[in-house]
């Protein structure tokens, strides 16, 4: 099992005038669940109708957890990562999310019942 961190965070967002110029810096949050909700159903990943129904049922579990954080199991940790690893064009302000997602730690601590 892999734990994800839901949590959001800020990040900083530069507006520009017409001549490329720097306007003003402001505070955003970056929601991290809509944005696993967003990349797992995604056009550029071309997913099949069967991979498509397995996605969102996992952007769905994503999306109805009411925790900071999510256990996920390895299956699904996988297909959120290749997500990260296939989609292009993220940016600096993804590099916080990128990071949960690729480097999420085993929890060791899950126990199974045998």
């Amino acid at each position: 099992m892999r734990k994800i961190n839901l949590e959001s965070y800020k990040i900083q967002v530069k507006s520009f005038n017409s001549e490329k110029q720097v306007v003003e810096e402001v505070e955003q949050v970056y929601d991290v669940k809509t944005s696993c909700v967003d990349i797992l159903l995604h056009p550029d990943l071309n997913l099949g109708g069967s991979e498509l129904l397995i996605s969102h049922k996992l952007a769905e579990k994503i999306n109805e957890c009411n925790d900071d954080k999510i256990l996920l199991e390895e299956n699904e940790y996988q297909r959120l990562k290749t997500a990260v690893e296939v989609l292009r064009g993220f940016s600096k302000k993804d590099v916080e999310f990128v990071d949960r997602i690729l480097n999420a730690k085993e929890d060791i601590d899950v126990k199974e019942d045998n």
